[in-house]
């Protein structure tokens, strides 16, 4: 690459740049003893036996100097995109699963549970007084790899962008009552869109139109001749199809509408 005037950047892999959940100790030890960068990467590619890399270049780039690096940092805002409790703290790495035992990672989680914010928020978190900025880092960089964070956009111009948002998404909410061809809503804080069922679409039209969330969802399932599934099989029953669909709206309630309003999508 560097015969087109490409230089190295990183990998686009996140999770596999975080040396400490793919390396050993010795391993990181004689990998950062070598001086030269490209060697260094051949020799950790050798340790984990990788043999295709998923890389990033850049060609003209200026780099930042230290203090703009850090302010860069510091701007980040983060949101955390599943319910608290659900969150993580082991993951799958190259050498196997991986604990996140560490006291940042729940003191993070803990953190980000109430709503987005920027890393300089989250360094004048007194909950986070004792956390090292590196080991800040390596968390928001582990739990964003394995899809327990996003990245948000700023805060200015939120309300247009809601606007916006919303709009698309009535749109996708009405096409919900007759087809589940859309399973997508956006959010104006991450600027992305979000992954969401039919059924859990249908949960939000309801809510918006003040209707009993599953005797809707139920309703609209039922006269299309369209029934959810348990165990793989559609349930047949309508009485046991409502019974489904009011434990389905339970789960929403208390674990996935919360996190779609962090999103500013319901």
């Amino acid at each position: 690459m560097s015969a087109a005037k490409l230089g190295f950047v990183g990998t686009a892999a996140t999770l596999e740049s975080i040396e400490p959940l793919n390396l050993t100790k010795e391993q990181r030890d004689y990998a950062g003893g070598i001086a030269d960068p490209q060697f260094r990467e051949t020799v950790k590619d050798y340790f984990v036996n990788r043999q295709f890399r998923r890389d990033i270049y850049s060609k003209g780039a200026v780099p930042l100097n230290a203090l703009e690096a850090e302010e860069r940092w510091n701007s980040v805002r983060l949101i955390l995109t599943v319910p608290r409790g659900d969150a993580r703290l082991s993951i799958k790495s190259l050498v196997g699963e991986a604990k996140l035992d560490a006291p940042v990672y729940p003191t993070l989680l803990d953190a980000l549970a109430d709503g987005p914010k920027s890393i300089r928020e989250l360094r004048a978190d007194q909950r986070l007084n004792d956390i090292r900025l590196s080991q800040l880092r390596e968390a928001v960089m582990v739990f964003y790899a394995s899809g327990q964070l996003a990245l948000c956009r700023g805060e200015d111009g939120v309300e247009e962008r809601a606007l916006r948002t919303q709009r698309f998404n009535d749109a996708v909410l009405l096409n919900a009552e007759g087809s589940g061809s859309i399973g997508y809503l956006a959010s104006p804080v991450t600027g992305s869109a979000e992954t969401v069922d039919r059924v859990t679409q249908l949960f939000l039209n309801a809510r918006s139109r003040n209707e009993n969330p599953p005797e809707y969802a139920a309703r609209i399932l039922l006269r299309q001749n369209q029934r959810v599934l348990k165990d793989g099989k559609p349930i047949q029953s309508p009485e046991e199809h409502a019974a489904e669909i009011g434990t389905r709206y339970d789960t929403f309630v208390e674990k996935r509408l919360p996190v779609l309003q962090r999103l500013g999508i319901a």
